[in-house]
């Protein structure tokens, strides 16, 4: 294995030989003097699915996880960005305590907007992206050409219970974990990349234990797939820098049957399917299970 690290005052991102844990070392672009980290989680287990395709068991860290305070140094960029391509986030809900990386939510409520380029769909509908994933470079495995540094959001329906126009939550609706699973799980995958020195990609899936068991009492959904952000396709790219692009990538609700297609087949004729059937990452706790006949 290696270890990724980026250089903290231009966040160059760097690769090393595990035997390098703990040097110190100059930055090459900008001279800044670092040490290079030491692992705290173990490699994954890596399985063949029957599609030919890697299966990562990540393991837990043998150390306990750092509290951190600060958020990503792409902040500024990153709301921007937001405002720009994805639409108005009037509430952001800041993590007071964090561990691993420091994740941040930003709420964009619905709007009336017709069908455009930045929302071919429209905009009826609430966005709730991340800030903090692209704190730190992912761990890729050598060959690995998609990004390193990267962004997740959800996309949920105008009446989702819990959530008001304004962006703000209604806090009581929200103890109720059929209306807190999405945010639940959508900071369990910013933090898995940190937290298991991974990496996510489009088309990994995050499956809620071995069976992709349902995340609440009113949905069979339990499993989330990484895919391209289709109801805001303009969001998709943030470059930052000649060192640092921020992919923002949409996690994709999924049945049981539809993870084991996907595993036993690929992702691309699931994504057929999916396309056939004019779905989105739009969160649907109903939807047609395009597995099934």
């Amino acid at each position: 294995m290696s270890i990724t690290f980026s250089c903290p005052h231009c966040h160059h991102a760097y690769r090393v030989a595990d035997a390098k844990a703990g040097r110190t070392a100059r930055c090459r672009i900008c001279g800044t003097k670092m040490v290079v980290p030491r692992p705290a989680v173990p490699p994954p287990l890596v399985e063949q699915t029957p599609s030919g395709t890697p299966r990562y068991r990540h393991q837990l860290p043998t150390e306990p996880p750092e509290v951190v305070v600060e958020a990503t140094p792409f902040l500024p960029q990153i709301e921007r960005h937001i405002e720009r391509t994805i639409g108005h986030s009037p509430q952001v809900f800041h993590e007071i305590v964090s561990t691993t990386i420091h994740v941040d939510l930003h709420v964009v409520p619905p709007s009336d907007e017709e069908p455009s380029k930045l929302h071919p769909l429209g905009a009826s509908h609430y966005t709730v992206i991340t800030s903090g994933v692209s704190s730190k470079p992912m761990n890729a495995p050598k060959g690995y050409k998609g990004p390193r540094f990267i962004e997740l959001m959800m996309a949920l329906p105008p009446d989702w219970p819990g959530l008001l126009p304004d962006g703000t939550f209604d806090r009581q609706l929200m103890k109720e974990e059929r209306n807190w699973w999405p945010f639940r799980w959508l900071k369990q995958a910013a933090r898995l990349p940190a937290q298991f020195n991974t990496f996510l990609g489009l088309g990994h899936t995050i499956p809620n234990g071995e069976d992709a068991e349902p995340y609440a009492d009113n949905t069979r959904l339990g499993c989330l797939m990484v895919c391209p952000p289709l109801l805001s396709p303009e969001s998709f790219h943030l470059l930052i820098n000649d060192q640092v692009t921020i992919h923002f990538m949409a996690l994709m609700p999924l049945y049981p049957e539809e993870v084991r297609l996907k595993l036993e087949k690929g992702s691309q004729p699931l994504n057929d399917l999916f396309d056939e059937a004019g779905l989105t990452e739009l969160v649907e706790l109903d939807r047609p299970n395009v597995a099934q006949p």
